[in-house]
């Protein structure tokens, strides 16, 4: 789901409402599983890119490695402070 386009409960509610069976994930936070398999002309937000399918295992690792990502551009950036600005 792109968080920047929809809610999570604004999703679910449009995915109700054309009649497709979703409920939350229990796992991730974003996530919205659908109950039964639909055409993908049957996901509202699909086509203007408010949601994505995606595997919910996916995402758990997406986001851990975003976590790393940034952990490593941190302490760059503090090394790079440390070693070659401060006098």
């Amino acid at each position: 789901m792109n968080t920047l386009k929809t809610s999570r409960a604004a999703a679910l509610a449009a995915l109700r409402a054309a009649g497709v069976g979703a409920a939350l994930t229990p796992l991730s936070p974003l996530g919205i599983r659908l109950s039964e398999r639909v055409p993908l002309g049957r996901i509202p937000g699909l086509s203007e890119g408010a949601l994505d399918i995606q595997d919910e295992v996916f995402e758990h690792i997406m986001r851990a490695v975003s976590i790393y990502i940034y952990i490593y551009l941190y302490l760059y950036i503090y090394t790079y402070i440390y070693f070659y600005l401060s006098d």
